[in-house]
């Protein structure tokens, strides 16, 4: 569900959101940022100009509760850092080195630690 924030981001057209269960219907470098969360399997790097922010939950971290599944009836799989490491190798992802360290340094100059796993990808050129 979308917070009202969101909501008026999307209707004014500042924000595109998309059911990722069906194929996207952008082209290549669409966006200059996609941001996703563990659904990185439907979303190619692709549609993004500038890169690609994913927030993955931890797999130490409690599974959804059965009254919080998604409309198709399944938890997000929570996977290890190494896991995703391994699949960015795979896919020939690259981390973007340069987004990563300006996220740390806002990080720690708001003193915000993430509850997630975030990774800052370059875009496929």
């Amino acid at each position: 569900m979308l917070m009202p924030t969101a909501v008026s981001l999307v209707r004014k057209g500042i924000v595109q959101a998309t059911d990722i269960k069906f194929p996207l219907a952008f082209r290549a470098k669409s966006f200059s940022l996609a941001i996703v969360s563990d659904a990185v399997d439907y979303l190619s790097p692709k549609v993004s100009a500038d890169g690609v922010v994913i927030f993955a939950g931890y797999p130490h971290q409690q599974r959804a509760k059965v009254s919080e599944l998604s409309k198709f009836g399944r938890p997000a799989k929570l996977r290890s850092s190494t896991w995703w490491i391994r699949y960015f190798l795979q896919n020939s992802l690259e981390e973007n080195e340069v987004a990563a360290k300006k996220f740390e340094q806002a990080s720690v100059k708001r003193s915000y630690k993430p509850a997630c796993q975030v990774f800052h990808l370059k875009s496929y050129h």
